[in-house]
């Protein structure tokens, strides 16, 4: 799939193996979709094993060193939302989306993660949401997030 929305570049904690930071995020993407559904997200993908998609991304974003990065995001809101808006279950953020994060990132997302134009990068691409609906089983997390939150409004 070809994306025009932007992509971000996501680090490994130190001493992981690639497939073990892939793997581990793999499992994250479960554990963050109902926080991502409750704030409007429409689109969740994780790209792992990232390679440019071209010699013209590659041109398009210099002193992106891949070599450097370990997979890329991409998430898109609904309109007139985006992470900086994204309010809804924020404990639930805090206490468990960032506190996963730091057990396989380099750091929390949110302060290392490089944007690159959208259809930059390619690789091993695994959809969790798609016109906003999830493609995967996160009951687990959905009743974690409900009782951190106090709500029951995402099934």
């Amino acid at each position: 799939m070809s994306t025009t929305h932007p992509q971000f570049l996501i680090k490994r904690r130190t001493g992981s193996t690639p497939e073990e930071f892939s793997n581990r995020w793999f499992s994250h993407g479960h554990l963050v979709l109902p926080w991502q559904l409750s704030n409007g997200v429409q689109y969740y993908a994780q790209i792992h094993r990232p390679v440019w998609a071209s010699s013209e991304a590659a041109a398009s974003n210099p002193g992106v060193d891949l070599s450097d990065w370990d997979g890329a995001a991409e998430m898109v809101f609904r309109e007139h939302t985006d992470l900086a808006t994204a309010t809804a279950g924020a404990r639930y953020f805090e206490d468990v989306i960032v506190k996963d994060e730091l057990e396989f990132l380099h750091s929390k997302s949110t302060s290392h993660a490089k944007a690159v134009g959208g259809g930059s990068i390619s690789g091993d691409r695994v959809e969790f949401i798609k016109d906003g609906k999830p493609l995967v089983e996160f009951e687990k997390w959905q009743e974690l997030y409900e009782q951190l939150e106090g709500t029951s409004d995402q099934k």
